[in-house]
């Protein structure tokens, strides 16, 4: 199990309301949320937080599960280290 913590402002969660969208989007993103809770790669959560999903249409015109975490970008505090160097010499 990893821990991880993303680093905010004082602030209350930010809570973003979903994005309308048209029946056949909306049964398109069940679709891809079941698989995905059944596949055990996303599970339920009680967090106070909140970031809209939205699909976005492929070349291949299935959709990617695509989530908006602008409100959460704007309040998250920046690390101050530099990234490591990915290359292998």
């Amino acid at each position: 199990e990893i821990s991880h913590a993303i680093e905010t402002n004082p602030h209350t969660p930010p809570v973003s309301k979903c994005y309308a969208g048209t029946p056949t989007i909306n049964s398109a993103m069940r679709s891809i949320v079941g698989k995905l809770l059944d596949e055990g790669l996303i599970r339920e959560s009680q967090s106070p937080y909140a970031a809209p999903a939205l699909l976005v249409k492929k070349k291949d015109l299935s959709y990617r599960l695509v989530i908006d975490y602008k409100r959460l970008n704007a309040v998250t505090i920046k690390d101050n280290h530099p990234l490591p160097n990915m290359e292998v010499a």
